[in-house]
């Protein structure tokens, strides 16, 4: 897969990165939240069609579907797998803490949309950090997590 990209309006590109055949282009940090980076995705698709000795005609592809998904700082957040996850959520200060913080993961599966709530409260802290384990059986792929205090 190769990509190129460029940004939603005229600006100074930065070559960041560059290998044989590729090149990946970042606009130069500015506060103007209009700016956005779009691309352009490449993929090689190898087909294979299995021999039918009753076929007539050349066989042919007459539609694909291809379903992508991006995501954006994927590391900055704790990662969550198929099966048991054990999270730690870090405060500087939690005796700052003034109400309790609800962090949600929310997950596709085979089955569906799943979703997994924790409430974490001051007593739920030790030495600044709160531990809780969870669940996610099927998990194909982490859509969203949300904190909110």
């Amino acid at each position: 897969m190769s990509w190129s990209g460029g940004i939603g309006r005229r600006s100074r590109l930065k070559i960041c990165r560059r290998s044989p055949g590729m090149g990946v282009q970042l606009p130069p940090p500015a506060p103007d939240s209009s700016l956005t980076i779009h691309g352009v995705y490449r993929f090689q698709i190898r087909l294979s069609i299995n021999p039918c000795a009753n076929r007539t005609t050349p066989a042919s592809l007459s539609g694909l579907r291809i379903e992508l998904y991006f995501e954006n700082g994927i590391m900055s957040i704790p990662q969550i797998f198929a099966g048991a996850n054990t999270i730690q959520f870090r405060l500087r200060d939690a005796t700052q803490l003034r109400g309790p913080v609800r962090v949600t993961y929310t997950y596709q599966t085979a089955d569906g949309e799943k979703s997994h709530t924790q409430v974490l409260r001051a007593a739920d802290f030790h030495a600044n950090v709160a531990r809780y384990s969870f669940l996610a059986p099927g998990l194909v792929r982490c859509k969203s997590l949300s904190i909110a205090y």
